[in-house]
């Protein structure tokens, strides 16, 4: 074997192990929720009326075969049958240490800053006619690439006094 074939067959070599050392391969459609739980914070009184909010938590469990690292999230609350969105809220879930294969992250709690307000007790306003229900969409994604949606589910109508 000649010195150059060598020489390029110890360069490919060295840039194979060189790019499995460096961050995510993986993707955010290979995360899924888990251990979702959700509900109405109370937020206490605000203005003379008790205000609640609603509040999800959840893991972040990577079923691929590779780590995914850098997650931002995009946490949209909205009242069913509404044009809009409620709120959104931009977090981040994942940091560039990154989430391992079949690993999940701890427990990330996300909470709307709009809710509902009431001079009713809080239980009460959940049994209101006038109250809708709130859904919560989150969608994630790695780097500059595309929001996934991960999962979505509608705010469980109870009242909690400490996120999950």
């Amino acid at each position: 074997m000649s010195r150059a074939r060598v020489f390029l067959a110890a360069l490919i070599v060295s840039a194979a192990a060189l790019a499995a050392a460096c961050g995510s391969t993986g993707s955010v459609a290979d995360l899924e929720l888990q251990d979702i739980t959700s509900g109405y914070f109370d937020e206490g009184v605000i203005a003379g009326e008790n205000k609640i909010v609603p509040s999800v938590s959840f893991k972040l469990h990577n079923k691929g075969t590779s780590s995914v690292s850098t997650v931002q999230l995009n946490t949209i609350f909205q009242i069913d049958g509404a044009d809009g969105p409620m709120d959104e809220i931009l977090t981040r879930a994942v940091g560039s240490e990154g989430v391992a294969a079949q690993q999940s992250t701890p427990v990330h709690r996300v909470k709307s800053k709009i809710g509902y307000t009431g001079k009713q007790p809080r239980a009460e306003m959940l049994t209101n006619h006038e109250f809708k229900d709130v859904r919560v969409r989150i969608f994630g994604k790695s780097g500059s690439g595309q929001w996934t949606l991960l999962g979505e589910s509608v705010i469980q109508r109870r009242i909690i006094t400490q996120i999950p």
